[in-house]
């Protein structure tokens, strides 16, 4: 519901007297125009309490005007029932408009007279009018206060390319307004297709737009136009493709085609029948692609997206390479190894560079927590879902069954930890940690990654110990506690995501965060040389699924199969406790090899009396992107204030099926 004239509200100036006036909501703060003329206004504190008296937004509480949180986060209104991957369910469903929502909202939280609660307030910022109002839990607060990775990338890329969106947009739709393709280049793209009534238009629009179903939203239409209109464009060789992935980047799905196209063209392949698969995609039955279970693919220009992605030349080999090279150096390298001007003389370092770009060619940190005075723990059940400051990432194990189990993890200094622990005696503590990408397992012959199962199956019959463990993966020189500085906290957030190397290319691709990229390599190059932080290269290969794994038994059984994950899967994080007696592992497989790992290695820990899950995540949400900024405070200590994870209170199963009811 949206009030767009003001609610109207009773404000009190002091305890005596009290007026009438209007609350309007704005992307500066709230306000309310008392009938004296008088503006209140959040960026002037007041000390002011006010109560709502319109209708369905009216208050019983006074409220404290002072805002204590006031966010743009999107928000989605009247969309009935939605499913929230939070537990307990949030206060009258709004945390699941809010993480669905696509239109702009401001987010004001404001404390009630009297009560722990909060008062939660989302408005309209163009209009000044409120959506909904209600009471909520301190813990939905800070929830609503933090962004996840994703979101935090999008802010990165605005605050670089707002600029020049529109501009790149205007640039690549241009090519529709030119002069009709011919009937010879049309033949290329149609392929074996049938098309009844074909006609060349004027223009390049006229004749794409009968290739493109209608039914697409017209944003989706104009991108695929323009791919199409691309396709037949020998000049793109000759741009450097670094210089055309950030021109087309405000187009997902243009570039990531383009780029495909582009390996078909440099490996001398035919192209996919991209008419063919238009048509079957409109009609709901192409074929659908074989992607990671992460990978939400409904709508039928993202299945048309992958299924043609999936018929584009497999250039991994080439990225992997490039990798592996990074990796031997035993440095922190930041810098694309094959470079724009190698590029322009040989075709050969033009391929990885292209490569370099559409496998996301990364750097990537994992942080030894306790060389900076943190603890990880680890909380395995459902309940506790609300993300937190300390709130490291969480995923959702299983099927999609009305109350999944999670692996939740958390960083926060040691006090906070043992507050923690106390509350929650099940809680694992890390003790050692590592990740490991062992790019060496991929096969460029089949191309595709070999995983020996066996060997991590068979790991339980062999022994290790946590020594051996720590002598093998960690690399820490650190022995005294190192505290960062605010710049070196921005860089471990930054690097826990994962850098692409790519960024360090694009003048103020770092802006948002106050650092160049020269600063960035630099302070990573120190961490790195304390070992605070172990870095790996690797790239992204849509091929490999993630499982994950929760052991408990003897620690020379736990710890020889942590080792063997270690060893034998693409990537694995692995998680021991103080014991070594317990692990949790995130590991990346080939989904063959992922399949057989579930089926085998629960019956195989049998016969040992080691208990395994094997689980495949079906959610990830990540928070590292800011975690040490906005864990180290002002006077260089770590917030221990862990008051938002202990209140969400533990509420019975059935309440979930009851979430927005």
């Amino acid at each position: 519901m949206n009030s767009s004239e003001g609610l109207t509200a009773i404000v009190w100036t002091s305890e005596e007297e009290c007026e009438n006036g209007h609350l309007k909501i704005g992307e500066n703060g709230i306000s309310i125009k008392l009938e004296s003329g008088r503006v209140l206004s959040s960026q002037k504190p007041s000390n002011s309490l006010y109560r709502l008296i319109d209708g369905p937004f009216m208050m019983a509480n006074r409220v404290f005007f002072d805002p204590i949180l006031f966010v743009i986060r999107p928000y989605a209104g009247d969309v009935g029932h939605v499913v929230e991957d939070v537990f307990p369910p949030s206060s009258g469903g709004f945390y699941g408009r809010m993480k669905l929502g696509g239109k702009k909202a401001v987010y004001v939280v404001q404390q009630i007279e009297g009560d722990s609660k909060l008062w939660l307030l989302i408005g309209d910022p163009k209009t000044g009018g409120v959506f909904e109002s209600q009471m909520i839990h301190a813990y939905e607060a800070e929830a609503i206060k933090l962004l996840e990775n994703k979101d935090f990338q999008n802010l990165l890329d605005w605050s670089m390319l707002e600029n020049d969106l529109e501009k790149d947009r205007i640039d690549v739709l241009e090519v529709l307004d030119e002069p009709s393709p011919s009937w010879e280049d049309i033949a290329k793209l149609v392929s074996d297709v049938t098309i009844d009534n074909l006609k060349l238009g004027v223009s390049m629009r006229d004749t794409l737009s009968q290739f493109v179903p209608d039914s697409f939203p017209d944003s989706i239409r104009e991108e695929l136009m323009a791919f199409l209109a691309f396709a037949n464009r020998p000049e793109i060789l000759m741009e450097d493709p670094v210089d055309f992935s950030w021109r087309t980047y405000s187009f997902q799905s243009f570039g990531n085609l383009i780029r495909g196209h582009l390996r078909c063209i440099l490996s001398d392949n035919p192209w996919p029948p991209y008419i063919k698969y238009l048509r079957l995609a409109e009609k709901k039955r192409l074929q659908r692609p074989i992607v990671t279970l992460d990978a939400n693919i409904e709508s039928p220009w993202d299945i048309f997206r992958q299924k043609v992605n999936e018929a584009f030349p497999n250039w991994t080999g080439i990225a992997i390479n490039s990798a592996k090279d990074l990796t031997k150096s035993g440095k922190v390298i930041t810098k694309m190894p094959a470079t724009r001007s190698r590029a322009k003389k040989s075709k050969r370092v033009w391929k990885e560079r292209l490569a370099a770009v559409s496998y996301g060619l990364r750097i990537r940190g994992h942080i030894n927590s306790g060389t900076i005075g943190l603890t990880d723990l680890v909380y395995l059940g459902a309940a506790y879902r609300w993300p937190h400051r300390h709130m490291k990432f969480i995923t959702k194990l299983g099927s999609s069954e009305s109350n999944p189990p999670h692996i939740h993890v958390m960083t926060m200094p040691k006090t906070a930890a043992e507050r923690v622990k106390r509350f929650l005696p099940n809680v694992m503590e890390v003790a050692w940690s590592a990740r490991t990408a062992n790019l060496d397992l991929y096969d460029h012959t089949s191309e595709s990654w070999y995983v020996s199962v066996s060997r991590i199956v068979e790991s339980i019959d062999r022994e290790s110990s946590r020594r051996r463990l720590v002598k093998r993966f960690t690399r820490s020189s650190q022995r005294d506690t190192y505290q960062l500085n605010f710049d070196e906290a921005k860089v471990a957030g930054l690097v826990s995501k994962d850098i692409f190397l790519v960024d360090f290319e694009k003048p103020g691709r770092f802006n948002y965060w106050g650092l160049s990229g020269n600063r960035i390599h630099s302070i990573l190059a120190n961490l790195y040389q304390r070992g605070i932080v172990d870095i790996t290269y690797g790239v992204s290969d849509a091929q490999l699924v993630s499982i994950a794994t929760v052991a408990q038994g003897k620690s020379k059984y736990i710890t020889s199969l942590t080792e063997s994950f270690l060893d034998y899967s693409a990537t694995s994080l692995a998680m021991l406790n103080k014991s070594s007696d317990m692990v949790v592992i995130l590991s990346m497989l080939p989904e063959e090899a992922a399949y057989e790992l579930v089926a085998e290695l629960p019956r195989y820990g049998i016969l040992k009396d080691v208990m395994i899950r094997c689980m495949r995540p079906t959610a990830f949400r990540s928070f590292t992107f800011d975690l040490y900024h906005r864990l180290l405070k002002d006077d260089g200590t770590w917030d221990d204030d862990v008051t938002a994870f202990l209140s969400q209170a533990r509420s019975k199963r059935k309440e979930l099926s009851e979430s927005n009811a």
